[in-house]
């Protein structure tokens, strides 16, 4: 059932400019968050990947997780990922620009 209400969601929502999947940067990536993206890019939706628990891991650990998860998720350039804390609010300024363009089409 969640499927289908999100695929007519995906497919009849003309307005909707862009999507944030979350995913933890601690981990590598998933079947099945990678059939999720390409589900998304099935319907030629940008999106964003927000890693969240950026403050978990240092900055060197965190610029080598990104660069695994961009391999891993196949990013193309109109997509990116963004690290991410709510604790120490890393990567929260990308994320509200990135959402605010999004808005804007």
């Amino acid at each position: 059932a969640w499927k289908k209400l999100v695929e007519a969601y995906l497919r009849k929502r003309e307005n909707l400019c862009g999507i944030v999947i979350i995913i933890d940067i601690r981990h590598s990536t998933d079947e099945k968050d990678i059939q999720a993206v390409k589900w998304i890019e099935s319907y030629k939706k940008l999106f964003l990947l927000a890693a969240t628990k950026s403050d978990k891991l240092s900055k060197s650990k965190i610029v080598q997780q990104l660069n695994l998860l961009k391999q891993g998720y196949l990013l193309n350039g109109n997509n990116q990922i963004i690290e991410f804390s709510s604790k120490n609010s890393l990567g929260k300024n990308k994320i509200i620009n990135w959402i605010e363009e999004r808005i804007k089409c």
